[in-house]
């Protein structure tokens, strides 16, 4: 998703009245969604190291840890969009 996409979202969201946000408290909420993930992804990654795991658990474990890798890896690179919104204080909905 490219910058302006975001804050085509974000303003449209804002103009409607359906969100009362600014891009401050999206860049904190999609850092707490990260570090959520983070954490859920390093217990997935323990629970493969017990012993007795049934069948197919570790492969279910296995593939949402993959899959959960990739969305990571997805929100911090809207992270920097994000980030880089707030430096520069660019949320100029009516030009977007």
């Amino acid at each position: 998703m490219r910058q302006n996409d975001i804050l085509s979202m974000v303003c449209q969201l804002v103009r409607t009245g359906w969100y009362k946000m600014n891009i401050h408290v999206i860049r904190d909420n999609l850092k707490n969604t990260i570090a959520n993930k983070e954490n859920y992804l390093l217990a997935i990654q323990q629970e493969r190291t017990f012993v007795g795991l049934r069948d197919g658990e570790d492969i279910a474990l296995r593939t949402t840890a993959q899959f959960l890798e990739i969305n990571i890896n997805e929100l911090k690179r809207i992270l920097v969009d994000v980030e880089a919104c707030c430096e520069t204080h660019v949320l100029n909905c009516s030009a977007v």
